[in-house]
């Protein structure tokens, strides 16, 4: 699957107020990884790591941390959404056990894991769609029912 080929509309009004932008869609978006990048930087070796093991593209593991906790700086002391989800990518307490320190390498594989869980899924239902859209329905699934 080639990330480069997945259409996106980018980041809202509201996701872009996070960083008081005033730009909105793919412009808003890339803003936000700029100003997310010396902290994803952090995270990297983890992030490779896990995307390798999994073989899973480290840059959408990166696109869903920096849009789940903003690299960490959403979090407070590790949750967020309300207290809800846990670490860097914002794993529901409400549907998973908690694995692993909020920025550690088995929460990161362990959030991996539920996005694949989520591709399978969509994969299984809709095997006809190219995979950039598979990719695309488990990135809302991870959405609409959280990781």
């Amino acid at each position: 699957m080639d990330i480069t080929k997945v259409d996106t509309s980018g980041a809202s009004e509201i996701t872009a107020r996070q960083d008081k932008l005033t730009l909105q869609g793919v412009d808003a978006s890339h803003k936000l990884a700029e100003h997310d990048l010396v902290r994803m930087n952090k995270y990297k070796e983890l992030i490779t790591r896990v995307g390798q093991k999994h073989g899973l593209d480290p840059a959408i593991i990166a696109g869903i941390i920096s849009r789940e906790s903003r690299a960490g700086s959403a979090l407070d002391h590790g949750w967020g959404d309300h207290g809800k989800g846990f670490g860097l990518m914002q794993v529901d307490k409400r549907y998973h056990k908690i694995v692993g320190a909020w920025d550690s390498e088995k929460h990161i594989s362990q959030g991996t894991e539920i996005l694949i869980e989520f591709i399978r899924r969509i994969q299984a239902k809709f095997p006809a769609w190219p995979k950039e859209h598979q990719l695309k329905g488990a990135v809302l699934l991870t959405h609409l029912f959280t990781l």
